[in-house]
């Protein structure tokens, strides 16, 4: 069974790089979950699990809404039981309405935007306000 400090689902999105990279810099374990891997990492334990998975198709919400949900809302109810942790933050909602707003209106160099990114996702990760402990 996989074991870490942390677990960050969508680590290898536009979000979760950032987060696991700064967390892997700190020298932290981390368990990097993505669409492709998911099935095998069920059941990883970690002190904390990180949810920076996002819908990156937004755009089909008005076409189906019923993939949508499923995108947006089951995918991330089920983890909460695919995986084992201590402690559950939620980064990637709020942030992907930043991400398409500094792409669509400050970020000429794609670098900047990321790296201004990934600073404001450190800062509101570490303070967040939903804040979960399971026992």
């Amino acid at each position: 069974m996989l074991e870490a400090s942390y677990i960050v689902l969508g680590g290898t999105g536009l979000i979760g790089s950032a987060v696991r990279a700064h967390l892997e810099r700190q020298g932290e374990l981390v368990i990097s979950v993505n669409s492709k891997n998911y099935t095998d990492c069920l059941g990883a334990w970690a002190k904390v699990l990180i949810n920076c998975n996002g819908n990156t198709f937004r755009y089909r919400a008005n076409q189906d809404p019923r993939w949508d949900f499923e995108a947006s809302v089951v995918s991330v109810e089920r983890s909460l039981f695919d995986f084992r942790f201590d402690l559950y933050r939620q980064v990637g909602i709020f942030l992907k309405d930043f991400v398409e707003y500094l792409n669509s209106h400050f970020c000429q160099y794609r670098t900047n935007c990321l790296q201004v990114l990934a600073i404001f996702c450190l800062i509101a990760m570490l303070f967040q306000e939903r804040e979960y402990a399971f026992d």
